[in-house]
């Protein structure tokens, strides 16, 4: 219309006179209000009547006005900024929203819609104006109506919400109140944008029932309700329920609007619930006890637990059938008390003890208690009870009554003097017969005095023993009523009879074991001085043996000497008689000579005087040099000889003179005790952990019997056969092995079967010595292993003599200087004058208490830094750590190897003094 009037205004001369009368009748039955003013001076030119009926103003009274006196909320300067882009042509329409006034001064809301026009030739503004006044109120209410669904939805326990289900599955949230960013944890603006985030919140266990609910919510129509388990962002577990209702829209999708409520506690309560109904219904039902519970307004049974038939014998269908059957099942003397005490149930003073007869005709005792079970207006409504079985106890207190007086014979019977004494006076309550017998004492009623003559120290000492321990004893010499003296061994301990504590005291009567004890300690002290007799001659035989070893073998070595000249005619040219006669001089003087040397190297190891020489011995040398002394006798008998060298290992650090000997008698013994044509191996390989050197002799010799096994290695002991008998022998080679072996730090072990052989095994240490620096390893010259050990002193202490001399003989073949100690008193001493540069020493070995004896050891300031390795036989960790603690550098537990000791100690003196 507005531009068909435009047009018609630019156009006038073209219009006919018909085509303007219609412009102007549809101007005058326009609804809205119509107006041209001037351009310029804003005067209205023309008012439609729909104008001039909403202002109340008549059409001359608008053309003496200007728009602005219609307006309320513009002045003239804003109404030009308004209009300026429609002057300047820059759009052929604007419109807002304004309010107009009336000529009653009253106001209504209005939309302008204003367009720049020529009329008659000039240019004007032309303005349809509508009244919005109905839209407005509309909108008001609307708002109105929000504010209080608003306020609604944020009162109500839950949140609402308005869903979109379109048909291709999808979900849109197109309305959430905000209760559901607190319930949910998720911010409205990520509720809106992904509904999917609501989905991911569903419990794992439930999203099958929430996915199929979805389902179930785009294909029909039907309210919908579901609740089950969402996990918030803070991972807290909340209970949701979900209902809703559906409006099928136009464009095929479902709208449903609905509520979300949080019933996490309505959940949490009816869970507990079940859990408490669930823990009475099993306490009920396991427990031995009858649980039963009546209605008192229907005079019915509720509920008995299954006790009841265990007990009472009847089914609990019997019972629910009438309650009161129960009085026909009570003993008949019992039955009129227990039917005078149910009228106190509803009091909560039912608490009586009767006895029932089983249908079997046991007869049961029972005590049975009842409390009143109230509503919420104080009004009993059920009575509750509990009827325990309590057939044992009273059978207990029969029973305790006859014990009693048992206990009371045993008391007076008892072979040891009691007596009760109490605990604030130590007077003596009650004694029994055998205390008047021990002291002597002329009646019971004599000894019920204060009893200061059982115990010696103060009581107050005593007490405290009793407090941390229990019990208190000590031996003590008493007298008698009649003044003798005994020994009796005496001993309290705090005891509770009924509710009252008293002390029970025990004395016995040990004269005889002290006298005893008295005679063996004579005894004891003769066998000691027997004991140090023998060791002392021991000593004196070991000694004269090994000082004898140069007396004894000069004039063998004459004799010896004297028998091959005359052999070789270096004298004169003898007869064969006389040649045959000094063949078995010679024969005798060797076999002498070698008898010597066996015995003089036992007596030298046994009194300590042997040194080792260690250096580095090739294996394969060593092997071969022993096999060439028997190779003639093993030719002879025509025994096959082998070497079988399975190691890696070229060298080993040992006395090559000493292992020699070991491997020649382990050798000699193999060829002499294999029969003709038979074998003797010697191998060497390594042990499973790598730390040790195996020589294994074996032969296919006549074997030797497990009963002999325990005597094989002891010196001057030849097995007793035909075959060992037929070869002779001084029966201390093998002992000669064992004990050369355990010098080197080794051992002897032997494998053997009668008939088929033995193989006896060498064990010795890998003892190629490493200084430890830091985890790394790295192996000395000889001469640089002498020259570091030398310059150190090492103080060994070890009670135990024979693994004394065997340390400190591996320590000086290793070029340190040794001081073995086998007493406290020498150990202290040595420190106070000479402190050693290492302290090796075995606790277990003194009689002392290991901690405090590696405290001592501390004291003196000379010592305060000299390295410590301690050996215990604990293998805790705690123990150690105490050890370690006390002030001990390093602890070994036993076991120990020597190769292990030499290193550790090589490693402290490294740490200690760095070269």
């Amino acid at each position: 219309m507005l531009e068909r009037f435009n047009s018609i205004s630019e156009n006038r001369s073209n219009l006919s006179e018909l085509d303007a009368i219609k412009v102007a009748q549809i101007l005058e039955a326009s609804p809205n209000e119509v107006y041209l003013f001037n351009q310029r001076t804003l005067q209205i030119e023309y008012a439609n009547p729909r104008a001039t009926k909403n202002l109340s103003y008549s059409l001359e009274e608008l053309q003496t006005m200007t728009v602005l006196d219609l307006e309320t909320e513009f002045n003239l300067a804003d109404f030009k900024r308004l209009i300026t882009p429609l002057v300047n042509r820059e759009v052929t329409q604007i419109n807002w929203e304004t309010t107009h006034c009336r000529a009653d001064s009253s106001t209504y809301p209005v939309e302008v819609y204003l367009q720049l026009v020529k009329a008659e030739g000039k240019l004007c503004f032309f303005a349809i104006v509508v009244d919005i006044s109905q839209r407005k109120n509309a909108e008001q209410s609307l708002q109105d109506k929000t504010k209080e669904l608003a306020s609604v939805a944020s009162n109500i326990p839950g949140a609402i919400y308005r869903l979109r289900y379109s048909q291709d599955g999808t979900v849109k949230v197109e309305y959430v109140s905000d209760r559901a960013e607190d319930i949910l944890e998720l911010p409205l603006p990520e509720i809106y944008a992904d509904f999917q985030q609501v989905v991911n919140l569903v419990h794992e266990a439930d999203q099958d029932s929430f996915r199929a609910l979805l389902q179930k919510a785009l294909t029909e129509l039907t309210p919908l309700c579901w609740e089950g388990r969402m996990i918030t962002p803070s991972q807290r577990l909340i209970w949701i329920q979900v209902r809703s209702q559906a409006q099928r829209q136009a464009d095929g999708s479902i709208i449903r609007y609905g509520v979300l409520l949080d019933i996490t506690a309505q959940k949490q309560a009816e869970l507990a619930l079940q859990e408490s109904e669930e823990k009475f219904r099993q306490l009920a039902e396991n427990i031995d006890d009858v649980f039963w519970m009546i209605d008192t307004e229907m005079h019915r049974l509720v509920y008995a637990s299954p006790g009841f038939e265990k007990i009472w014998g009847h089914s609990r269908q019997e019972l629910a059938a009438n309650p009161r059957n129960f009085l026909s099942w009570i003993y008949p003397e019992d039955r009129a008390a227990v039917k005078a005490a149910i009228p106190k149930q509803v009091l909560g003073e039912y608490d009586i003890e009767y006895r029932i007869i089983r249908p079997d005709g046991k007869i049961r005792w029972l005590r049975d208690r009842a409390f009143p079970v109230r509503d919420e207006t104080g009004n009993v409504y059920r009575v509750a009870g509990i009827a325990q079985d309590i057939t044992d106890q009273k059978n207990a207190v029969i029973e305790l009554s006859r014990n009693q007086k048992l206990r009371e014979v045993i008391f007076d019977e008892a072979t040891d003097a009691l007596y009760l004494i109490d605990p604030d006076t130590l007077i003596v309550l009650e004694c029994n017969r055998r205390a008047v017998e021990l002291l002597a004492a002329p009646n019971k009623e004599a000894l019920l005095t204060k009893a200061d003559y059982l115990y010696k120290e103060p009581f107050s000492k005593i007490e405290q023993t009793l407090a941390q321990q229990g019990m208190w004893n000590e031996e003590l010499i008493l007298i008698t009523c009649q003044g003798d003296q005994f020994w009796g061994d005496v001993a309290w301990k705090k005891i509770t009879i009924g509710t009252q504590i008293t002390y029970l005291v025990r004395l016995t009567d040990i004269s005889d074991r002290k006298s005893f004890e008295a005679e063996l300690q004579t005894t004891n002290e003769c066998l000691e001085l027997t004991n140090q007799e023998l060791e002392c001659a021991t000593r004196l035989k070991d000694q004269f043996l090994a000082n004898m070893s140069h007396e004894i073998r000069t004039p063998l070595n004459a004799i010896l000497g004297m028998s091959e000249g005359l052999k070789e005619g270096s004298f004169d040219i003898i007869s064969e008689q006389q040649q045959q006669a000094v063949k078995t001089i010679d024969t005798s003087a060797r076999h002498l000579l070698s008898l010597i040397n066996d015995i003089l190297d036992l007596a030298k190891i046994q009194s300590g005087k042997v040194t080792l020489n260690f250096d580095q011995a090739n294996i394969k040398s060593l092997c071969e040099s022993s096999l060439t002394f028997v190779r003639q006798q093993a030719y002879q008998k025509g025994i096959q000889l082998q070497t079988e060298i399975n190691t890696s290992i070229s060298s080993l650090n040992v006395d090559e003179l000493r292992i020699r000997q070991v491997l020649i008698n382990l050798l000699t013994n193999a060829v002499k005790f294999t029969p003709p044509g038979g074998k003797v191996t010697l191998t060497v390989h390594e042990s499973t952990s790598r730390e040790n050197i195996i020589f294994a002799v074996a032969d296919t010799g006549i074997g030797i019997a497990p009963d002999q096994m325990s005597q094989l290695f002891e010196p001057f002991v030849q097995l007793d056969s035909n075959f060992n008998r037929q070869h002779g022998g001084t029966g201390l080679g093998l002992s000669l092995v064992r004990r050369l072996s355990e010098l080197h730090g080794g051992s002897v072990s032997v494998e053997s079967e009668v008939g088929k052989g033995s193989t006896f095994y060498v064990n010795l240490p890998y003892t190629e010595v490493y200084f430890i620096s830091n985890g790394d390893f790295s192996t000395l010259s000889t001469q640089e292993i002498t020259d570091f050990c030398q310059s150190f002193s090492i103080l060994v202490a070890n009670s135990d003599q024979p693994r004394l001399d065997t340390t400190c003989s591996y320590l000086e073949a290793s070029g340190y200087q040794v001081t073995a100690v086998d007493n406290r008193e020498d150990i202290f001493s040595i420190l106070n004058n000479a402190p050693p540069d290492m302290i090796v020493i075995d606790l277990p070995s003194f009689d002392w208490e290991e901690t405090v004896m590696i405290q001592e050891l501390r004291q003196p300031v000379t010592v305060r830094t000299v390295p410590i390795i301690a050996i215990t036989d604990e293998a805790t960790d705690h123990s150690q750590e105490q050890l370690l603690a006390a002030g001990a550098s390093y602890c070994l537990v036993k076991p120990v190897r020597l190769r292990y000791l030499l290193n550790q100690i090589q490693s402290l003196l490294n740490e200690e003094f760095p070269q």
